[in-house]
């Protein structure tokens, strides 16, 4: 599926672009102490809003494509935009599901809960009393997203007069990237992703997903339950300014904040390694936090699934980092990294290793002052680092799997500093072997598997009866097929015998025949050949 431009569009985004970078790059190059290149393309970037401000924040994480400083400014960026007016709104209500807001719910309010660059969120509430949350597409975000996407390649084709793997590199990225967007542009696939993710939490005690209705939903409108819990960005607002009133009431409400990042860091771990199928975008402002340390997700834009063979080399890297066999982790990397035709393996091997074990003992910067979590993410992050370094092209599935274990690990982080996520994954593994232990040793199981065993020994009992009996029928044919060939073989014996003597007797005739021809053109050295 494509997107809409035009000629307009594009030349009016291009022109934005060219003021954006002359005002916030260009000439602010030009003072006596400009600020840092990352600093000034971050106000650029905020500035142009749109598909821009998302490739942004998907280029923070992305240590192995930019230097360390590019990514930490480019956290800084807020996916926000101005609000499009109630009129337009009804409008298109009306327009995608056949009426006006008012009409199709019992509440609906005109004021938006939230505005980001490619829509804005309303509560609602349906006429069977369920709190709604409803998207609404922008109307120009289809455009301009774009015109925008023309632009970012024709960049990255410049780029490959400075450098040519930074340029193949960068197209790959842009084209993955405008492929994520297509996918968040069409609200039904973020519809099917919510759909899917709830199935699979469907009775778990701390994790709550926002279900879809999709009778309010359609491309361009998202209609899904309304989690009235409070907003993760919230608590941690709270914690970076110290309100000590507001932790205390939640303590208070049953909410602790370890028990909050324990429960957010073994979700994750969960979708990852029990479901396959992960969210990937694990900004706070996508998770509320209910009483007992219940955690509630929304947002499905972005999704990441694992296969089975990735599941088990990504299980590997974290059980091997945490027992510090370094060399068996930066295996598990390399396995989904592709070497460009300059990459030195065995030096991108070493470099990889010498992160892990810096990070691991400490021996870059002070090790006393880091905690567990900055270990994990920094780890990443310098490995994604020395995989640049080396022209190392990670696979998306694996970039997708660092992108959320750090988002995660940031967040937890804020919560609790001092959580060891290298042990509390390792504890997941230990536990997740022995419920998958329990469930194999549970007597229906194990009754299930007798009378599957029974049904496939009967199936290939029957099998073998079925190839004897082949085999028969086939001996059968063969023992026909060999009487044919005889009788055939002794035909064509006869046959041939038959021409050679009526060959033999009639030679001299034509021999004879032929002299007499060569006398009469005056040719008498024409001799016949000597009979046998």
């Amino acid at each position: 599926m494509g997107l809409p431009v035009t000629i307009l569009h594009l030349l009016t985004r291009s022109g934005q672009v060219a003021w954006a970078v002359s005002r916030f790059v260009l000439v602010p190059s030009l003072y006596r102490k400009p600020l840092p290149l990352s600093v000034r393309l971050r106000h650029a970037i905020e500035h142009l809003g749109g598909a821009w401000v998302k490739i942004g924040q998907a280029l923070a994480l992305r240590f192995d494509l930019l230097p360390p400083e590019y990514c930490s400014e480019f956290l800084k960026l807020l996916n926000e935009g101005r609000p499009f007016s109630h009129a337009i709104v009804r409008d298109l209500v009306r327009r995608e599901l056949g009426r006006y807001p008012e009409e199709l719910f019992a509440a609906f309010e005109a004021r938006p809960l939230a505005v980001a660059s490619i829509a804005q969120v309303h509560k609602a509430v349906s006429f069977d009393g369920m709190p709604l949350a409803v998207k609404i597409r922008r109307p120009s975000a289809r455009a301009q997203f774009a015109a925008d996407f023309i632009l970012m390649r024709a960049i990255s084709h410049l780029l490959f007069f400075v450098d040519k793997h930074g340029a193949r590199t960068a197209r790959a990225f842009i084209d993955e990237f405008r492929r994520w967007t297509l996918e968040e542009l069409d609200f039904r696939s973020e519809a099917r992703n919510a759909h899917r993710m709830s199935l699979f939490s469907e009775g778990d005690p701390i994790h709550v997903d926002a279900r879809v209705r999709f009778d309010y939903s359609t491309e361009s409108i998202l209609t899904t339950e309304y989690l009235d819990g409070i907003p993760l960005l919230e608590i941690i607002r709270a914690v970076h300014q110290c309100d000590e009133q507001y932790l205390k009431n939640l303590e208070t409400r049953g909410i602790k904040l370890p028990l909050v990042a324990r429960n957010i860091s073994w979700n994750l771990l969960n979708q990852m390694f029990r479901d396959g199928f992960f969210h990937a975008d694990l900004h706070p402002a996508n998770v509320v936090v209910f009483p007992r340390n219940v955690i509630g997700y929304f947002d499905f834009g972005i999704v990441g699934s694992i296969s089975d063979d990735l599941r088990d080399s990504l299980q590997t890297f974290v059980r091997a980092l945490f027992h510090e066999n370094f060399d068996k982790a930066v295996t598990e990397v390399l396995r989904w990294s592709t070497p460009d035709t300059t990459t030195n393996i065995e030096h991108a091997r070493r470099d990889m290793v010498l992160v892990c074990e810096n990070y691991r003992y400490g021996s870059i910067g002070n090790a006393e002052c880091r905690k567990p979590l900055q270990l994990t993410s920094g780890a990443i992050a310098e490995i994604m680092s020395a995989a640049r370094r080396n022209r190392l092209v990670m696979s998306t599935d694996l970039i997708l799997y660092f992108k959320a274990l750090m988002t995660a690990d940031s967040v937890v982080f804020e919560l609790a500093p001092d959580y060891d996520a290298f042990s509390e994954a390792d504890k997941f593994f230990s536990r997740s072997f022995k419920v998958d232990v329990k469930k194999l040793l549970r007597p229906e199981r194990i009754n299930r598997a007798a009378l599957t065993f029974a049904r496939r020994s009967s199936h290939l009992i029957e099998g073998l009866d079925d190839i004897r009996t082949a085999s028969r029928t086939a001996e059968v044919r063969l023992d026909a097929l060999q009487t044919r060939l005889v009788f055939y073989g002794f035909w064509a014996c006869a046959f041939g015998i038959g021409a050679y003597v009526t060959y033999r007797l009639l030679r001299p005739v034509f021999a004879q025949k032929r002299l007499a021809e060569a006398a009469a053109d005056g040719q008498a050295d024409v001799r016949p050949e000597e009979p046998a």
